[in-house]
């Protein structure tokens, strides 16, 4: 016979089901704002019925029927202790069988009916006793120092209960209990009844007059404390919200930056940490990072987000995020400088990036529709080291100098709709659907080349760039039939309106955001189109293993084929297009219990070999292996 899982309850927060002796309907607990409550349904999950309707924070646990399915018995409670209550299967008839200062608890009906078995600590001591449901008189069924719990009385009249003892807990059985009749805590030996040989045990009871004292003294007023009742809360003091940040958390961060062809060896070394806090109720977020190599290059971001109510927005019926963004990224490299076309000077170049970003983010339509509208203001600066000019007499020299070789504004709208289904693993195997759409304008003033004035200065002659630009993507995850496979399709295609700008403004297609059998900038262009195919399955799952601070959970493989193209012009074609396909392992983890951490390790094969001129050198990519580690907070990049 096969068995398979099917889902009956949604968004209910469900738990602790039981069957009616029929075996028709299931009684239920469910959760909604802190309170719980008792339902019923049909087996295969219909007809949800609520049976009570409490809504100040009380909470009900562990029904279970009586044996002629007609009634239903279960803890309730308002504070640390509960009580037993009863109520028929329709709802009707609410009785509250045991209510006091004592913690009664698991309830459970006799094969009979006539009486409900349950747990309580009235003497100090959990124990099992029973109540007669016809006059309501209690018997004390068991007779423990441990504790005795969750009992079931089998129809010859068996006790079974969980038992707590030194070594935990055990099952216990007892034969045909009687009604124990105690006067007192006569379980435990009083003074003078013990051996000489070894002291008496007392138990621990509060004083007769118990005092009100402070923490300070090193005892509190327990009575006060147990009978504290949540109904009675004191009136709330308005006062203005102040926020509260937690503390810092650091991150550190080795990262192999291999963009800098000049870099080899340990310059490709970038060591940094990431740092974060937060406001304790999501007001406010800090977020950043740093890194820096050996040779001083350095990787620098902040971002603050914001979630207060914005003016004028607000009054529009509009919440959104407010985010403050800042990067800081320089590069070093050697420059040969074309002061004319015969006349080729080199010389020592750094690049840099100060960008500054405003963004806002808000929900429409649903929870899975994003728009966002941002702002970027960014400055591309290099720095050149002086020179000689050697065709002056006595030769030059040039000093150092630095100019923005761009003053870029971007206004862009940004559409996100993520209809990714919620899963344990919708991370590291996504089902569902993604599509991006974004719309840049761009104005600009640009200008990468130099030029000397007859006093021998470097200076700019900026070009005012303005255009539009499109970039639309759809990723789609299939889930396979009878498998934790699945089939992902990814498609990107891009353009420039208008006439061919810049290749310093192209759409860049490689790397590990693209086509990984090629480096980032190899393939580059106006317009750009890629598709993508990702099979990818499960290789071993609830690893459960820790390392140091690491808790691994899940291992998956896949593997992608890409197929795909950069370049200027309104026609292209498909043999132009490239191919490259490779393998992927991805390791879902946590640090410490709580953060995500996704380590991903993959190899790729570019299966096309062409060479590419980039300032008058030439570039050849293609046919040979690229490889891909990382750790990062999520593997969708």
């Amino acid at each position: 016979q096969s068995r398979k899982e099917r889902r009956l309850t949604h968004g209910l927060r469900a738990h602790s089901p039981a069957y009616s002796p029929d075996g028709s309907t299931i009684v239920f607990v469910f959760q909604r704002d802190g309170t719980q409550n008792l339902a019923t349904m049909h087996v295969g999950g219909s007809d949800v019925t609520e049976l009570t309707h409490f809504s100040r924070g009380e909470q009900v646990y562990n029904p279970r029927w009586s044996p002629d399915g007609q009634r239903i018995v279960f803890g309730w409670s308002v504070k640390d202790g509960q009580d037993v209550a009863m109520i028929g299967r329709d709802g009707s008839d609410l009785n509250y069988l045991i209510r006091g200062q004592d913690d009664s608890r698991h309830p459970t009906f006799s094969p009979d009916g006539l009486r409900i078995l349950f747990a309580s600590d009235r003497t100090g001591v959990f124990n099992i006793y029973s109540i007669d449901l016809e006059n309501n008189s209690i018997s004390q069924l068991t007779n423990v120092v441990g504790g005795a719990f969750m009992p079931s009385l089998s129809p010859g009249g068996d006790l079974v209960y969980a038992s707590y003892r030194s070594t935990g807990y055990k099952i216990a059985l007892l034969k045909t209990p009687n009604s124990l009749d105690f006067s007192g805590h006569q379980y435990v030996k009083r003074e003078g009844q013990g051996r000489e040989s070894r002291p008496a045990l007392v138990l621990a009871e509060a004083p007769q007059n118990p005092r009100r004292v402070s923490a300070s003294e090193g005892s509190l007023d327990w009575s006060e404390l147990r009978n504290y009742d949540d109904a009675e809360t004191p009136k709330p003091v308005r006062r203005k919200y102040r926020n509260t940040f937690t503390s810092i958390s650091l991150f550190p961060l080795v990262r192999f930056d291999n963009y800098n062809r000049k870099n080899s060896g340990i310059d490709q070394i970038k060591l940094g940490f990431y740092f974060a806090s937060g406001d304790v109720i999501d007001k406010l977020n800090l977020f950043g990072s740093a890194a820096l190599n050996k040779r001083a290059e350095r990787d620098l971001f902040f971002i603050l987000e914001v979630r207060e109510k914005l003016p004028l927005l607000y009054t529009l019926g509009l919440r959104p995020t407010l985010s403050l963004e800042v990067y800081n990224i320089t590069r070093k490299t050697d420059f040969n400088l074309p002061l004319r076309s015969d006349l080729i000077i080199p010389v020592d170049v750094t690049f840099s990036l100060l960008e500054f970003d405003v963004a806002f983010k808000q929900k429409i339509f649903n929870e899975k529709h994003d728009l966002e509208v941002r702002y970027i203001h960014s400055r591309y600066n290099s720095s050149i080291g002086s020179f000689i000019l050697p065709e002056t007499t006595p030769p030059t020299l040039v000093p150092g100098s630095r100019e923005a070789y761009l003053i870029g504004n971007d206004v862009a709208v940004t559409w996100t709709y993520r209809g990714v289904r919620r899963s344990r693993d919708q991370s590291i195997n996504p089902v569902g659907r993604l599509i991006r759409l974004r719309y840049d304008y761009e104005f600009n003033k640009f200008n990468p080349r130099f030029t000397v004035n007859n006093r021998g200065e470097l200076i700019r002659i900026y070009d005012e760039p303005t255009f539009s630009r499109i970039d639309a993507e759809w990723r789609e995850h299939f889930k396979l039939p009878h498998w934790k496979h699945t089939l992902s399709a990814r498609l990107r295609g891009a353009t420039i309106l208008g006439p061919t700008q810049d290749d310093f403004f192209d759409f860049y297609i490689g790397g590990l955001i693209g086509m990984r059998g090629y480096p980032y900038y190899a393939l580059g262009g106006n317009e750009a189109a890629t598709l993508n195919l990702t099979y990818r399955f499960p290789v071993l799952e609830e690893i459960d293993v820790r390392f140091l601070h690491l808790t691994f959970n899940k291992l998956y493989g896949s593997f992608f084929g890409d197929f795909g193209n950069a370049w200027n012009g309104t026609q292209t074609k498909l043999s132009e297009f490239k191919i490259s396909a490779g393998f992927e392992l991805r390791l879902e983890s946590r640090s410490f219990y709580t953060y995500p951490t996704r380590i991903f390790f993959g190899g790729a094969y570019g299966f096309d070999r062409f060479t590419r001129i980039i300032n008058e050198e030439p570039f050849t990519y293609g046919k040979e292996w690229r490889f891909y580690f990382g750790v990062l907070f999520d593997f969708e990049i």
